[in-house]
This record gives structure tokens, sequence and C-alpha cells, in this order.
């Protein structure tokens, strides 16, 4: 009788263990993945449509600006030294407006309005001066090489009419440089203005008068970045958020058509699928560099006592063709200076001037990662990976955003423009302007809701079923000992 009561013992142990571990690696999991996925999918009327509709994550651009100290010396042909101004801080308030839904489909706009953040901007101010890269001179000359090269003599003589600072470097403040703009005087030059305007950028704005008005990011204010059609992952929760057309086309036509390059993939960056792993990868469609991007497992980590996933955007989106065949179709071959002998640039540098219609060059901040043949052309650059990477926390079993920050640079480069007196003395340069810290942090109302509907939860079912498991394990140890004494005493006797 005795032997038969450890027995039992022993298996209700073992079934008290069991029990836990299919609670800790099934059921739960199981349980909590169905309630995870009913509570994202974005139906109209539900909690997480209108956090979708209107983006509830606080985002905030920071603007550095490169100050240039030794401008004189430039022209003549020295290097330049540039210090980083900043940051200027703007809260970007985003808004998803002229929605339309068919099926598990959603089409919509989406809306930006930047207010300057003078607390967060402290000691710095809108109206500071500084000296930076003439981007709308530059861009004029550089652009005209490219398009009508005959006009570049024509354009050296009315350049005088045209700029009020008809220098490489502006004297001017933020407030001017990003929104108020820069004015290209036309009532004299209406011959090179014409030209101009048949070739001009989104920064360009064509006023009353027939002056173009150049500013670098007021075009983004108060407008949309274009119609997106996503996944409303209603059918699949895998593709929640994925981008299948922009613009009314499941391609763009910026780039070359030997590769995927014009391929669209992603999400718009406001809303990701759940169940992150570290073998995901995190990958969203970007209108204002004309391109997708897929952002790689980095590491764990902890925002807030909650857990998390890191995911970083790698040097290998920069790369160039002959260091990555894939990005070989990126190469437009429109920029003369430091690049290579098939007329590409180099690693850690993207020409976006089929995307803006300007000379621009993208880098990561600082030139973080790019080719020592463009760091070893301006002093005064520190990049730091830490600072300057782009990165994103993830709550994994949601696909919360906890925090992360979008770094990019503009650049021009600043050479000798045939027939342009004022570019005559200097030296070939990628010159940085301006880069951006988009970045985001999880609220405290959203934390606390993810808290008391999930983590919580996890954490409860996680204690229950490890007691369970250790319960279980601990009896039918205990059964288990005891029976294999009873058997030794059971044999001696």
């Amino acid at each position: 009788m005795g032997m038969i009561c450890r027995t039992v013992v022993t298996t209700f142990g073992i079934t008290i263990a069991v029990t836990g571990i299919l609670l800790k690696f099934y059921l739960i999991p199981k349980i909590v993945n169905e309630g995870i996925d009913a509570s994202v999918k974005l139906e109209k009327g539900s909690e997480a449509y209108d956090r979708w509709e209107n983006f509830p994550v606080p985002v905030k651009l920071k603007v550095y600006l490169f100050h240039v100290t030794n401008p004189e010396e430039v022209a003549n042909g020295a290097k330049p030294n540039v210090t980083e101004v900043g940051p200027y801080v703007y809260d970007q308030n985003l808004k998803k407006r002229d929605i339309v839904k068919i099926n598990d489909t959603l089409t919509y706009h989406r809306y930006y309005v930047l207010t300057f953040n003078a607390e967060d901007s402290s000691p710095r101010r809108e109206d500071d001066r500084i000296v930076i890269a003439n981007l709308p001179l530059m861009s004029i000359a550089l652009t005209t090489e490219v398009v009508f090269p005959i006009g570049l003599k024509t354009l050296n003589r009315h350049i005088d009419k045209l700029f009020d600072q008809p220098k490489l470097f502006l004297e001017t403040t933020p407030r001017q440089f990003l929104f108020d703009g820069i004015t290209v005087n036309c009532s004299n030059s209406n011959i090179v203005c014409d030209r101009i305007k048949e070739h001009a950028t989104k920064q360009m704005k064509i006023l009353d008068n027939k002056d173009i008005n150049f500013s670098l990011i007021n075009y983004k204010n108060n407008s949309h970045d274009g119609l997106f059609t996503i996944n409303s992952g209603e059918t699949d929760v895998s593709l929640l958020g994925e981008v299948l057309r922009w613009n009314n086309s499941s391609k763009i036509d910026t780039w070359g058509s030997n590769g995927t390059c014009n391929d669209i993939y992603g999400t718009d960056s406001t809303i990701f699928p759940p169940h992150q792993t570290r073998k995901s990868s995190i990958r969203t469609f970007q209108p204002d560099i004309c391109r997708s991007a897929s952002l790689d497992y980095d590491s764990k980590v902890e925002y807030r006592e909650i857990e998390g996933l890191r995911f970083v955007l790698g040097k290998q989106m920069l790369r160039s063709g002959k260091s990555s065949r894939e990005n070989e179709c990126f190469c437009i071959k429109k920029t003369k200076g430091i690049a290579d002998e098939d007329g590409c640039l180099f690693d850690g540098a993207m020409e976006l001037y089929n995307c803006h219609g300007a000379p621009i060059i993208l880098t990561f901040p600082h030139l973080l990662w790019a080719d020592e043949r463009y760091a070893q052309t301006v002093d005064g650059l520190h990049p730091d990976p830490k600072k300057h990477q782009t990165f994103v926390d993830f709550e994994p079993n949601t696909g919360t955003l906890l925090q992360g920050s979008r770094r990019v640079q503009f650049n021009l480069i600043y050479r000798q423009i045939e027939k342009i007196d004022l570019t005559s003395n200097l030296k070939t340069t990628l010159m940085p302007v301006v880069w951006f810290d988009q970045g985001a942090v999880i609220r405290e109302k959203q934390m606390k809701t993810l808290e008391d509907r999930l983590i919580f939860r996890l954490r409860t079912w996680g204690y229950i079923s490890w007691s369970l498991i250790g319960l279980g394990v601990f009896i039918g140890t205990v059964g288990f000992i005891l029976c294999m004494v009873c058997l030794v005493k059971s044999r001696k006797s």
C-alpha cells in the first residue's frame, strides 16, 4: 500500500510539472498570441485603428547644422573645418488623413506639422547666426552642369543678380535656411530663372513675383509625403502595415532597372507587425530618400523594465555597388568629384539627385562608415555609432515601438565647376550640410497600457507556470526518492 501511495505521489508531481511546461511553452503563448493578433489588427473602430490614425508616440525632429569656421580659406583652396551646431528640436505631429478602406487594405495620406520646441532646443534659438554651405547656389550650378551645361557661362554672368549673397557660404539662421528660405532674385535674370524653374526641386517654391524661394524642409511642413496603401493585417497579421503601393504603384521609378532598388517593401515606420524575434528583419519604406531599408537584430535591451529587442541599420545600406551587388542599381553617375573609376560613389555615400532633383549626397551622420576618401576632405567630424546609427527598440510580442531614432545626413560635392568663376579655387570636398535625428519614445500612458495588458499578465502566468514546474519536480523527486528507499528496504528484507 505504501509503495502504491509513493508511486501516486511521483505521478502526481510529474503531472503537475508537465502541466506547468505545457502552460509555459504552449498554452500561454498560444492564448497570448491570439489575444495580441486580435488587438493589433487595423479594424475600424478598434483601439489599434485609432492609435494608427493619430500616431500617439511623440516624434521629435532634431536638426544639426554644420557651421563652417573657415569659409574664406575654403574659397581659396583650403580644407573645410566644420562645427556641429544643434540640436534645433521640432515637435513633429503626424496624422493620417483621406483614409479609404477596401477589404484588408488602407489607403491614406500622412500629414506632418513641425513646431519649434524652444525648451528642448535651449540654449539654441532659431535666429542663431551660422555660416553654412550655400545649398541654393551650389545646387543650381551643379544641376545646370548636368541638365544644361551650355548655360553655365550665362549662369556665371548672372550669379551676382540672382543671389543677395553670391558666395560659396551663406551667413544665415536655422529658421531661414530650414523654413523661411533664401531668395533667388529673378527680376533681372529671367532667362536663367526660367531654366531653373524648369528643373525646380522639392525645396524650391515659385513666388507670386516670379522669384524663387529655396528652403530645405519647409515643403515637408503642413503637407503629406505621398499616397500610401498598406495591409491592415486583418487576414494575415504578419503583413500588418506592409506598404503595398505608394502613389498607386507597387514600384518607384527613381533608380536603375537592373536590380531591386525600385522595389517597395516594409512598413511606413509608424506601425510594425507583432511577434518579432532575433531572426526578424525590420523593413521600412522611406519616401524622402526614395527607397526601402532593412534593420537587423543587434541586441537585447531593457527600457524602463520592459524587455525589448534592438534592431539597427547597418553599413550595408550605403555600400557601393562594388562592395554589394544589390546596391549597383542605386548608382546613377550624375555626381562628379570623389567617385570610383566607374562613376559610382564609394562606400558610405548615395546620390539623391533622381529623388530630390538636386545634387544632394546621402550619408550617415558625420560620415559614419564612409570611405576615407570622403572623410579626409573635411575636418571637424566625429563619427560615433552610438550617436549616429539608426536604431529601433521593440517590445517583441506586440511589435510596440519603445524608442527609436532615424539618422541621416545631407551633403554636397564642393568642387570646381567649369565656367563658374566662384568655384575656380575649390578643392573637391564632400561638404556636410545638415543631419537629422527623427526620434520617438513611447508615452507614459502607452507604457502603462502595455504593462497592464501584456507585461503583467505574462509575468503572472510565467510565475504560475514556473511554480507549477518547480512544485511538480519537487513532489515528483520526493516521491521517486521515497519509492527507491522503499524498494531498497524491501529487497534487503
